[in-house]
């Protein structure tokens, strides 16, 4: 149950990182500052996947396993292109990938972070009752 409220806490500080991202790209964007905060949100997303993957191979559910670990995937290839557009230093083309690939990851992240609570909700009620 420790865990459990654990990743619900780090889904929060994502969340808040999530939303400062979505700041600079839809109102002021600033190289530096989205740089910054942008490598802190990589950092601390790759410490909590890698805690959920450990948690979650701890279920019994493989297709919720597996879904999970493709939206993973599919998220570090969101992460991996906007990288990639920040070590241009161009900042049109950081822009438009923001624009297009920042809104879809943080999407993505928005709906994963959903579906996961959904099920950490029902793990956490589950457990409740066999208590």
């Amino acid at each position: 149950m420790e865990m459990i409220f654990s990743i619900k806490k780090e889904h929060e500080t994502i969340k808040e990182y999530l939303d400062r991202l979505r700041y600079f790209i839809d109102e002021k964007f600033d190289f530096q500052e989205f740089s910054k905060t942008f490598k802190e949100f990589v950092n601390f997303w790759n410490a909590h996947e890698q805690k959920e993957e450990r948690f979650f191979m701890t279920l019994d559910n493989l297709e919720f396993i597996t879904k999970m670990n493709f939206e993973h995937k599919a998220i570090k290839g969101y992460k991996k292109i906007i990288s990639m557009a920040l070590e241009t230093h161009y900042e049109p083309y950081i822009k438009v990938t923001l624009e297009i690939d920042g809104k879809m990851m943080i999407n993505r992240i928005q709906d994963h972070i959903r579906k996961e609570e959904e099920l950490l909700s029902k793990l956490k009620n589950n457990l409740m009752v066999v208590i």
